[in-house]
């Protein structure tokens, strides 16, 4: 057996140059590099060269003095690896000091050996036998050393960072070349928001809202413009222009060499197509069409094997397109349409499709699941993509060279190529076999469910299509359940004008085809667009354009294609359905074959009609119908069912309906396997890059489209007033007392802990306990928020009373830290969180016009127990102790909290149940801008509640006696802050009156510094606790207010608003702390002036997306 290796430990070396070697170490300089290279490779160098440490050279040498006998002077320049006296200039040889490097061995020993070997050590550049070898433990002290640098000059810094910031974000916004352009505020700075509206399925819907609220230009990424100018289209997308796809499309590659779709270099893309564009052409069509044929007749005698049967015909056109690839493809179909069901492989496309779909905007985190996948698993479905589709695209191509064939379809026309072409080798052809597959099933179907139901939905134009198709079977003397050729159809105007238009307004795919603007920038309609731009359009945006194709262009009118020949050639150069320009759909032939020729077959073999006449229809950017067990997809496109029976036209009647009722008859087992029709044809490249899908959805009725509810009583209008309106008012007052007024007597608290109870402890881990808490109170409430939506109000009472009481005098007995971590942290903290906003939201159900005074009255709760239980805990703790003191607390908070239960009466139930979250409200800008400014603010709001009265007796302002009451005065005219603006802001608006007492109250944090006197600490928290508490208070009502148009979800809103605003409570004091402990009161308050500065800038932002410049505006 081996001996076992000795373990390796991490030796920091520092070996100074002896003196007069600069020279020296410049001419054996490129020896010495050379001679690191396989020690890094080894690992034995750790960190060495030319790599700048993020600190200062002073930490370092001062470490450096301490432990070597070499006095130098301080460094000012100093990279890991090579140490400078100075900063060296361009003109001068560099003032060399030494070398720092970090060498992995077994010993000291072997890390000074190590080191002896350099050619600087042998040469003697380095002073090598006064090299200083740290040992690990000692290399972790200085590393800890090291650190201490950002608490020692955290406030420099923070100053630094954030004008950084400023600057940064200021540059960006003038230098923005697109800041004219109207958009979503999120897509000015992130992707994210394409992302949003990517995963939830409707993108196209949403561009299509976009353009007409903001017009023909709309900012949707930072970097990237949609358009829906038809005179830009030939620009981006047409032949030779210089544009190549933007990088969306990299994650539809992935690794494949050859992917015709994905790929984004033109000259690859230009030779690749070339290949194979010939077996694509409408010339060879006639050789494919016995194969489509011999799909159709399946599909029909499929059709006619359900007589009498609802048939989810979307599903059922899916199998009939993954089919018919198979049999062009290899001369043999899959079998889903004779099984009634596919194989798993709707679901991998269906999968791939929706992940690339919102992954392509932010394709680094492809790449990173990519490299981590051999750690971690793949967490994106569309790398199937590069999987099992090519596995199963290998099995199909390695089955059909082992069965052979004569036929002429498009595998044996590939190995021609082969032949001809080696550089179209297995691979190759694998890729591009696949991307049939991908492609040219989903796309297929999609524009058939399309047809159909534009068809059926419009009666009057389906009477002429019969017509047509009669006219032509009686000519051509097509048989019942004949299968119509292409040359008929092509003989047929009308049933391709239907076509035509029912591709125009359902493209397969709904994503913006984003295009790279080329070196040198691009002009359009005189507005400039630099290198680098992504510039997109949206096939369901501009195949509406009405300049184009008329006022008329949402509404399905197949005769458009058929009137002035000259129209018609202009809607068909910006048609959008099967792409444009080199990029054009390589496979629309084949898609217009199958199309062309299933359409009049279906029609004349079996009469068909919508059971639901009036049914509407939702669509899903990219995806197929869905089946009817799949779970909790947002938006769902509903399966075309066919009540199907063969054809005496007299007699039989189909019914094709887009419906989330699931057919009775369907096998539901069977049904299990449906899968939804997807946009994403890549292999004709077009149409994964435009389209979208006609509608999926479940069988069964989902939450927001199954019938509507059973009707309700309308609630009464809010009173206003009256007796039972103050009793709630009073019942939240008390409620606030309870919560927020025990989390603002926590300075009271922290005094205590820090002169006598935890004096072992720093002011910064005593003030987590009292930013625990809060946090814990905003947090938790919320998750009462939506509880409380669910009708369990009067619970939320009773438990949060419950705990409150139940911490105190846990309390009680508390002699430790993580004792009084537990109960006055935790436990009080998850009572008040269940406590602190239910008084408002019950209050709210009363009050419209007197909505502020009222939550203001009732938000001054937390100012009267901010008054009471600091005196109450003063008074009492030096005669009766700490145990007597928390515990008179917990009787009193028992007491009032028994009035609040009797009192407080929800006067409306709630209608519905809400989610834990809304995050619909973050779209509305002004509550997401709000929302930020408090959670900014509170990190510095609370430090005055906390601090202020170890600041007044350590400083000498006041004796021990008064600076105990500071935090009363304090929180008794925070009360008049709740109160007295509340009155005003139910006549000038909450967020009006928040602002100017925002900055007012940064004035009196910085105001501060230039206390001198007991008076003048008194007087300032005078002033403090009244503004400041104008801050506390007004965020309730300001949210109840944006959410008026959402009642229902009120509760939810509210909560989830202070869960974020709770995290800036958590860290802020302290943050605060650790600024006290570093460098003393002066800068706290500097930090919590600067803070509440820049909460009230966001604040005035969030006003003006409110109500605008308007300064009369309520707001």
């Amino acid at each position: 057996m081996a001996p076992a290796e000795a373990p390796k430990f991490e030796y920091l070396c520092i070996i100074l140059d002896k003196p007069g070697t600069n020279a020296k170490r410049m001419e054996y300089r490129s020896i010495h590099i050379q001679g690191l290279r396989p020690l890094m490779e080894s690992q034995t160098l750790i960190s060495g060269g030319l790599f700048p440490l993020p600190f200062p050279t002073s930490t370092i040498m001062k470490i450096i003095d301490a432990r070597s006998n070499h006095k130098y002077c301080l460094l000012t320049t100093l990279w890991l690896g090579t140490m400078f006296n100075t900063h060296p200039t361009d003109s001068e040889t560099p003032p060399f000091k030494g070398s720092m490097v970090v060498i992995q061995a077994t010993s000291a020993q072997e890390a000074r050996e190590i080191v002896g070997r350099d050619i600087y050590a042998q040469n003697g550049v380095w002073d090598f036998e006064n090299a200083q070898i740290f040992p690990p433990a000692m290399a972790l002290g200085l590393i800890q050393n090291l650190l201490n640098f950002s608490n020692q000059d955290v406030i420099p810094f923070t100053w630094i960072i954030g004008l950084a910031l400023i600057v940064i974000f200021s540059l960006a916004y003038v230098r923005d070349p697109f800041k004219g352009i109207p958009g979503p505020f999120l897509a000015r700075w992130t992707a994210w928001w394409n992302v949003y509206y990517s995963r939830k399925g409707n993108m196209h819907r949403n561009m299509m809202a976009m353009h007409k609220k903001y017009g023909t230009l709309v900012r949707t990424g930072p970097n990237e413009v949609s358009t829906s100018n038809p005179e830009a289209f030939n620009i981006i997308y047409g032949a030779g222009t210089g544009f190549r796809k933007s990088d969306w499309y990299s994650v539809w590659q992935g690794t494949r060499k050859w992917d015709l779709f994905g790929e984004r270099n033109t000259e690859i893309h230009r030779n690749q197509r070339r290949l194979v564009a010939n077996t694509y052409s409408l010339s060879n069509m006639k050789k494919l069409e016995p194969y489509v044929d011999s799909a159709i007749g399946v599909f029909i005698t499929k059709m006619a094997e359900m007589s009498g049967q609802q048939v989810d015909i979307s599903y059922w056109t899916h199998l009939f397109g993954f089919d018919v690839i198979g049999e062009v493809t290899f001369s043999k179909r899959f079998g889903f349409m004779e099984s009634g069901k596919d194989d798993g492989a709707f679901a991998i496309i269906e999968n791939s499709l929706r992940s690339a779909a919102w992954s392509g905007y932010v394709p680094w985190l492809y790449w990173l699941n990519a490299r981590l996948t051999p750690v971690i698993g793949n967490h994106l479905a569309v790398t199937a993509r590069q999987g099992s589709l090519l596995k199963m695209a290998a099995t199909a191509i390695a089955e059909r060279k082992e069965r052979g064939s004569s036929h002429a379809d498009v595998l044996a026309q590939f190995f021609d190529i082969q032949k001809e072409k080696p550089i179209f080798d297995d691979i190759s052809l694998t890729s591009q076999v696949s991307s049939n597959i991908f492609a040219g099933s989903d796309s297929t179907a999609i524009s058939l469910s399309a047809m159909l139901l534009y068809l059926l939905k419009n009666p009057e134009k389906k009477k002429i299509l019969l017509a047509e198709i009669e006219a032509m079977a009686q000519k051509k003397n097509v048989k019942q359940c004949g299968i119509f050729s292409l040359e008929m159809a092509n003989d047929m105007p009308y049933l391709q004008a239907v076509m035509w238009e029912a591709m125009r307004l359902h493209p397969a795919i709904g994503m913006n085809i984003g295009r790279r603007v080329p070196q040198g920038g691009v002009t359009i309609d005189g507005r400039y667009y630099p290198e680098g731009t992504t510039l997109s359009m949206n096939a369901w945006v501009i195949n509406r354009d009405k300049k184009t194709f008329g006022e008329d262009s949402d509404a399905f009118r197949p005769e458009r294609w058929m009137e002035d020949s000259e129209r018609v050639g202009d809607m068909k150069r910006i048609f959008f359905s099967f792409g444009a320009g080199a990029r054009f759909c390589l496979g629309r032939h084949i898609a217009w074959l199958e199309m062309s020729k299933l359409i009049p077959s279906l029609f004349h073999s079996f009469d068909i009609d919508l059971a639901t006449p009036d049914l509407q229809v939702t669509e899903h950017t990219m995806s197929k119908p869905v089946e009817a067990q799949e779970k909790n997809h947002s938006s769902r496109r509903s399966p075309l069912l066919l009540n199907y029976q063969p054809d005496h036209r007299d007699t039989m009647s189909s019914v094709v309906e887009h419906s989330q009722a699931k057919s009775p008859t369907q096998d539901s087992a069977a049904h299990s396997q449906t899968s939804t029709i997807n946009p994403g044809t890549e292999l004709d490249e077009k149409r994964a890059e435009d389209s979208t899908e006609p509608v999926a959805a479940d069988s069964q009725p989902s939450d927001e489209e199954a019938a509507p509810p059973p009707p309700t009583d309308t609630p009464e209008p809010p009173p206003n007033g009256g007796t039972q309106a103050w009793l709630t008012v009073l019942g939240a007052h008390f409620l606030f007392c309870n919560s927020w007024g025990i989390a603002n007597a926590f300075g009271t608290f922290q005094t205590y802990y820090e002169l006598e109870l935890l004096q072992s402890s720093s002011p910064s881990d005593i003030a987590w306990i009292g930013s625990v808490q809060s946090w814990l109170l905003l947090f938790v409430g919320a998750l009462s928020g939506p509880i409380y939506d669910a009708g369990y109000a009067r619970a939320l009472i009773i438990g949060g009373s419950f705990f409150s009481v139940f911490g105190q005098m846990m309390l009680s007995l508390c002699d430790n830290y993580w004792q009084i971590f537990l109960a006055q942290g935790i436990c009080v903290g998850i009572g008040g969180g269940m406590l602190c906003m239910i008084g408002n939201l019950i209050a709210s159900q009363y009050f419209t016009t007197k909505l502020s005074t009222a939550t203001g009255i009732a938000a001054a709760g937390s100012s009267l127990g901010g008054v009471i239980y600091p005196i109450v805990f003063h008074r009492l703790q030096p005669t009766v102790g700490f145990g007597w003191a928390t515990r008179v607390i917990g009787f009193i908070t028992l007491a009032l909290q028994l009035v609040a239960i009797l009192v407080l009466k929800p006067r409306v139930k709630p209608q519905a149940r809400r989610g834990l979250l809304d995050l619909a409200a973050f779209k509305e800008v002004p509550y997401t801008v709000f929302t930020f400014s408090v959670f900014v603010g509170f990190l510095g709001l609370y430090q005055p509640f906390f601090y202020v009265q170890s600041f007044a007796i350590k400083t000498g302002l006041t004796n021990s006696n008064l600076g105990f009451y500071l935090l009363s005065i304090l929180n008794a005219t925070s009360a008049f802050g709740r109160i007295l603006p509340g009155m005003v802001s139910d006549k000038i608006g909450a967020m009006n009156a928040m602002i100017p007492c925002a900055f007012l109250s940064a004035l009196l944090a910085f105001c501060i510094l230039a206390v001198k006197d007991a008076a003048g600490i008194i007087v300032l928290m005078v002033l403090y606790g009244f503004f400041s508490g104008t801050f506390v208070s007004s965020p309730t009502a300001t949210i109840i207010r944006l959410s008026a148009h959402n009642r229902a979800m009120t509760g939810t809103r509210l909560g989830q608003a202070f869960a974020i605003i709770s995290f800036g409570y958590l860290i802020g004091t302290p943050v605060g702390g650790v600024v006290l402990d570093q460098h003393g009161f002066n800068a706290l308050w500097i930090f919590t002036g600067a803070i509440i500065v820049g909460s009230s800038l966001i604040l005035m932002l969030a006003r003006y997306f409110y109500k605008g410049l308007s300064l009369t505006a309520i707001g």
